[in-house]
């Protein structure tokens, strides 16, 4: 008797489990490659993204205070030479950085 296509697929369809149309997988035993640590490589930019997120999450809430602030002290009339609203908005954007920061490394 020939060793065919149709006596391979019978052969299959007997191996299938029950109520599936594809063969069992066969049991690989293969082991892969160590990993290589690539924390310390030039290639690695997870530094560089720590870094950014951080110049931002320091900056923004400082800039963004200071221009509410100013866009106070510029909008009300009478407030000429005045920069109170520059300098709450200011500390109030360093109280969310720190805030922030605080989160974040907890």
């Amino acid at each position: 008797m020939s060793d065919g296509p149709d006596d391979k697929d019978e052969q299959r369809e007997q191996e299938a489990p029950e109520g599936s149309r594809f063969p069992k997988p066969p049991d690989w035993n293969y082991k892969r490659n160590k990993t290589e640590d690539v924390s310390n490589k030039v290639g690695n930019y997870a530094g560089l993204a720590t870094g950014i997120k951080y110049a931002y999450l320091l900056i923004s809430p400082l800039l963004g205070g200071w221009f509410i602030g100013y866009w106070i002290d510029r909008g009300g009339n009478g407030n000429d030479g005045q920069v109170w609203g520059s300098i709450i908005g200011f500390f109030a954007g360093l109280a969310v950085v720190l805030v922030s920061v605080n989160r974040d490394e907890g």
